[in-house]
């Protein structure tokens, strides 16, 4: 069955301002940050009706592997293969055969020289990261101090008490200042119980992530809680605050 983006094609990384690369999950969150902006409840300007109605096709084509997969292909030949094929074919009609061969052996040293530099440098700046999931920022950043950040941290002023224990929840943004979408390991740790929880966070460029926690205590205590950004082993930034586990 033909889609409609293949009668008639758009650039749906564009509209919903994402890298063509770019995480489902960073993808999702593109998509509910355009929906609270332009949805037709919301904004009143007269074009936000067929923005939100672009945003929607845009999000229900990425939001599928499979359709993604076939998508981004036609996104290659659209964005890239046009350029190169127009190319190609100048130096076709252009070049007389010696110098196309001459041309050809050119290239193929340059290429060949840009991979083996690529290879030594990918080997002299890698650094080992916690997992093989944190993988997370363009190799051209490496050495780079990123401009991440946490900000807005919501403490409780006493925990409640629930069936025997006593529950709060803690909230914290982090910022990603940079160009490019990030993707950083975050971890908490407690006076009363040292590491509670860590996981990793995509934070689009130059936007903000909520993060959302809920932790249940069975004694009272005074904790001081400590946040901290890592990419790889590198410490980003550092939150702490302190606050009363009390009925």
């Amino acid at each position: 069955m033909t889609e409609n983006w293949e009668v008639q094609w758009k650039d749906y990384y564009r509209i919903l301002q994402v890298h063509p690369s770019a995480e489902q999950e960073v993808v999702k969150a593109a998509y509910d940050k355009l929906a609270r902006k332009y949805h037709p409840d919301v904004n009143q300007i007269s074009t936000a009706n067929k923005r939100m109605t672009e945003i929607n096709e845009a999000f229900e084509i990425l939001r599928d592997p499979e359709k993604r997969g076939r998508y981004h292909l036609m996104w290659l030949q659209k964005t890239e293969g046009r350029t190169q094929t127009r190319s190609n074919l100048d130096n076709i009609s252009t070049n007389p055969p010696r110098k196309r061969v001459r041309g050809y052996l050119i290239w193929g040293l340059a290429l060949t020289c840009l991979v083996a530099l690529a290879i030594v440098l990918i080997i002299r700046n890698h650094q080992p990261t916690p997992s093989s999931e944190s993988s997370l920022i363009p190799t051209t950043t490496t050495n780079i101090p990123l401009n991440v950040k946490i900000k807005d941290i919501t403490l409780p002023v006493k925990a409640q008490s629930s069936s025997g224990n006593l529950t709060y929840e803690q909230i914290f943004t982090v910022v990603n200042l940079e160009s490019f979408d990030v993707r950083v390991r975050w971890e908490g740790s407690s006076s009363i119980t040292g590491i509670f929880d860590s996981g990793y966070i995509s934070v689009n460029a130059n936007d903000s992530r909520e993060i959302k926690r809920s932790y249940s205590y069975a004694v009272d205590g005074v904790e001081i809680v400590t946040y901290t950004l890592y990419y790889g082993d590198i410490a980003l930034d550092t939150f702490s605050a302190t606050h009363e586990i009390s009925k």
